[in-house]
């Protein structure tokens, strides 16, 4: 019930924070982020670009997502991923959508790097995550 509360508060706090922005959040990481998970993840927490979001960052709302939360310790925290970059894309490709960043993350295997670019603040960047590991 405490992790639910948690998601759910975490979920009003973003689109508080960025009305019309967040309308799904889809979990990238067990609440204990472990490298030995068999599970293929980086560590972010993601949600769906809105019509505002997308209109101030210039990005298309269907294929960018925004980092809602960063595991600490995780890849991402590594890789310097940090809350609110949006993922325009993926090894790439220009779709930074949940399903592209899920396959993106699924095509690779434990220790090798998935490209992601992001935008923060207006700048372009790019970061490549390792995969299943710390």
């Amino acid at each position: 019930m405490k992790k639910a509360a948690l998601l759910v508060s975490s979920v009003l706090a973003v689109a508080a924070a960025l009305p019309g922005c967040v309308v799904v959040v889809h979990r990238d990481y067990d609440s204990e982020y472990s490298s030995s998970s068999h599970r293929k993840l980086i560590g972010v927490e993601i949600g769906e670009v809105g019509p505002a979001l997308a209109a101030q960052t210039g990005v298309d709302a269907g294929r960018a997502s925004v980092v809602t939360r960063v595991m600490p310790g995780s890849p991402a925290e590594v890789a310097g991923i940090q809350r609110w970059d949006v993922i325009t894309g993926v090894e790439g490709q220009p779709d930074g959508s949940y399903p592209s960043l899920r396959a993106g993350v699924k095509a690779k295997n434990h220790g090798e790097t998935v490209e992601l670019t992001l935008k923060r603040a207006g700048t372009e960047l790019r970061v490549a995550p390792v995969v299943g590991a710390r």
